[in-house]
């Protein structure tokens, strides 16, 4: 709130203006802290199991499997695309993964409810091309011809 607070003491900020100077991060957090998680995304349908073997769609809830509902969702994408994001910029190797017990397990993951969700490596470019057709079907076939 500190940082929006900031900009709106500027000479007359459009919105837009203000949400271009913000970080990703705090996007994240401030869609989070306002609950508008439902009106951002609609991920009912979302995957995860696309993107890594390891990830499940559910959690445990006590001892019954309960599926993620949309608000989860979209809390792991976000947390997901924020470790994405710094990982990149941080110039981090986006190509690592983990082994343990001989299995292999994607090193950009987040935890909801107990239960861990990755990005395999090979599958980062389908997970943000996956969430850009959610956003805008358009929006991937623009991108693709510039």
């Amino acid at each position: 709130m500190a940082k929006i607070n900031e900009f709106k003491d500027k000479d007359s900020l459009k919105p837009h203006q203000i949400l271009s100077r913000l970080s990703l991060g705090v996007v994240a957090k401030l869609i989070i802290s306002y609950k508008v998680q439902n009106k951002i995304l609609d991920l009912r349908a979302f995957d995860f199991r696309k993107y890594s073997s390891s990830n499940r769609n559910f959690f445990i809830y006590e001892n019954t499997k309960q599926g993620f509902d949309n608000i989860d969702k979209v809390n792991i994408v976000l947390n997901l695309l924020h470790t994405l994001r710094n990982r990149a910029c941080h110039f981090e190797n986006l190509l690592k993964i983990r082994e343990n017990d001989n299995k292999l397990y994607p090193r950009i993951s987040t935890k909801e409810k107990g239960t861990n969700i990755g990005l395999m490596p090979d599958k980062i470019e389908n997970f943000l091309n996956d969430l850009i057709c959610l956003i805008n079907k358009d929006l991937l076939d623009y991108l693709n011809r510039g």
